[in-house]
Order: structure tokens, then sequence, then C-alpha cells
């Protein structure tokens, strides 16, 4: 029996990984509204926490667990000197207020 939890992820992946592929396609513009405030698509090339992103509270449900669901698949801490030079800090979990 697959596991429900595993498929939802993935599936919610897969809709980043469309939404972030170059193509321009109509059904773009909404979501990338409403992730604005957040960073838009570059949101999802960051090392991020939803505790730490600025205006979540009129954002959709679906895109708040989208959110919630490619922190978990993506999320790491860099172990290298080299990752961390190269660490966006906008967004970034590891850089708070």
């Amino acid at each position: 029996m697959p596991d429900f939890d595993i498929i939802n992820k993935s599936l919610k992946a897969a809709w980043v990984k469309r939404l972030s592929a170059p193509e321009c396609a109509m059904w773009k513009s909404l979501p990338l509204e409403y992730l604005r405030d957040v960073g838009g698509e570059l949101i999802f090339n960051r090392n991020f926490s939803l505790k730490t992103l600025p205006h979540l509270s009129g954002l959709p449900l679906f895109y708040k667990h989208v959110l919630n669901a490619w922190q978990r698949i993506v999320a790491h801490t860099p172990l290298s000197k080299n990752e961390v030079e190269n660490e966006v800090i906008w967004n970034s979990k590891f850089v708070t207020m």
C-alpha cells in the first residue's frame, strides 16, 4: 500500500517543478502573485523556514501546504565553508531577527 503522505508531498514537489520551469504559462500568474511577498518562484531556491517567512497570513492554505512540503523535501544545513558562502541569506532560516 503506498504511503499517502509521500505521494502528497511528491505531487506538491512536482507542482513546484512545473511552476519553476522557464516556459511562460497563464496558470503561473496566480500562484506567483500570491507568492510575490515571499520571493515568488525564487523562494523555492532558498533554505527557508515557514516560521520566519513574512506575509503568510493572507496566503491560501494550498500554497502554505506546498511551501511546507517543499521545505521538508529540500531543507538542508550547509556543511562546508563553500556551502555557507553560497547560502542566500534572504528568507534564510539561518538568518532571523
